[in-house]
C-alpha cells in the first residue's frame, strides 16, 4: 500500500462511475475505503458514492467526478492541504481499526427493533 491516497473508483467508464459496479458504489460503503483509512491514507472518490459525504465532513480526501480530474486535483494540492487530510485520515483510522462504525451500526439496528442493550 504504497502512495500518499487510496483510489475509490469502480464501474465501466473513466468518465465516471457506471455500470453495475458503479451503481454499486452509489449505494454500498466500500472496502477499500475501510482499508485506505485504516491506513491513515486519504481518497480520491466518486463524488457519487455513497461515503463521498463522509469523506467530506471528515476532511479525509477529495470528491471527482471522472478519473481524469484526479491529476489535476493531485498537482494543484497544496502540501499542507494534504498534511490536514493525511491528519484527519489517521484520526479518522483509529474508529475504523476499532469498530466504531460497525458498533454504531449495530448500536442502531438494535435500537430499531427495540433490542437496545441486549
Amino acid at each position: 500500500m504504497t502512495g500518499k491516497f487510496g483510489l475509490v473508483w469502480d464501474g465501466d467508464s473513466l468518465d465516471t462511475c457506471s455500470g453495475d459496479y458503479g451503481e454499486y458504489l452509489r449505494i454500498n460503503s466500500p472496502h477499500k475505503l475501510s482499508l485506505y483509512l485504516s491506513l491513515g491514507k486519504p481518497v480520491f472518490i466518486w463524488s457519487q458514492a455513497a461515503e463521498a459525504p463522509l469523506v467530506t465532513e471528515n476532511g479525509v480526501g477529495v470528491l471527482v467526478d471522472s478519473i481524469f480530474e484526479v491529476d489535476e486535483a493531485y498537482r494543484s494540492m497544496s502540501e499542507d492541504a494534504y498534511q490536514l487530510m493525511r491528519a484527519n485520515a489517521l484520526a479518522l483510522a483509529e474508529k475504523v481499526r476499532g469498530g466504531w462504525f460497525t458498533k454504531g451500526a449495530v448500536a442502531a439496528a438494535l435500537k430499531a427493533l427495540g433490542m437496545e442493550g441486549a
